[in-house]
C-alpha cells in the first residue's frame, strides 16, 4: 500500500516456508490470497527491475496467474484480472492492459467490487474522466472508503505511470 514493493516481496519470501509448514496453505482461500500477493508483489517489483531480474519477477507473476485461473472463487478471478492487466503492461500491451481494467470496471460482481472502484480510479486518471473517478470516490465514501491515490497503485503497480 506503501509503494514498498522490494521490502514487501523480501519479507514474502523470507515467510514462505513458514507459512508453508503452517498448512494454512491447504486451505483455498489461503492458498488464493497468498499466491496473489506473492505474484502481484513479483509484478510490482518487475516494475523497477532490469534484465534477468525484471524478466524473472514477470514470468513469476505470470505464472502465479496461471495457478489463481483454476482456482475456484472470487479470490482467484479478481486477482487474476488484476495481475494479467499488469503483465500486459510489463510486456508493452498497454492497449491490453487498459482492456482488462476496463473489464473490471465493470465488472458488477459483489465480489469485485473494490477491484472495480480501483479500475474507475485508474481510467479515470487516463481517460481524464472526471465523472467516472466522481463515481468511484462516491462509491468508496458510501462504504466509509476513502479514494487514495495508493488504492489504485496497489491493485495496478505495473499501470501507475500511464
Amino acid at each position: 500500500y506503501e509503494g514498498q514493493y522490494e521490502q514487501g516481496y523480501e519479507r514474502l519470501r523470507a515467510k514462505t516456508a513458514d507459512v508453508k509448514r503452517s498448512l494454512l496453505l491447504y486451505l483455498q482461500a489461503y492458498r488464493a490470497e497468498f499466491a496473489a500477493i506473492r505474484g502481484r508483489l513479483a509484478l510490482a517489483c518487475a516494475v523497477t527491475a532490469s534484465g534477468k531480474r525484471r524478466e524473472a519477477l514477470l514470468r513469476e507473476g505470470e505464472r502465479t496467474i496461471r495457478e489463481l485461473a483454476v482456482m475456484p472463487g472470487p479470490l482467484g478471478r479478481v486477482n487474476v484480472g488484476v495481475m494479467r492487466s499488469q503483465a500486459a503492461a510489463l510486456r508493452g500491451k498497454r492497449d491490453e492492459a487498459l482492456a482488462i481494467v476496463e473489464r473490471m470496471a465493470q465488472d458488477d460482481a459483489g465480489d469485485a467490487w473494490l477491484s472495480r472502484q480501483c479500475a474507475r480510479l485508474l481510467l479515470a486518471r487516463v481517460r481524464g474522466d472526471e465523472a467516472l473517478g466522481r463515481l468511484a470516490e462516491a462509491e468508496l465514501t458510501a462504504q466509509g472508503g476513502v479514494a487514495d491515490p495508493r488504492m489504485t497503485r496497489l491493485y495496478f503497480a505495473a499501470l501507475d505511470g500511464l
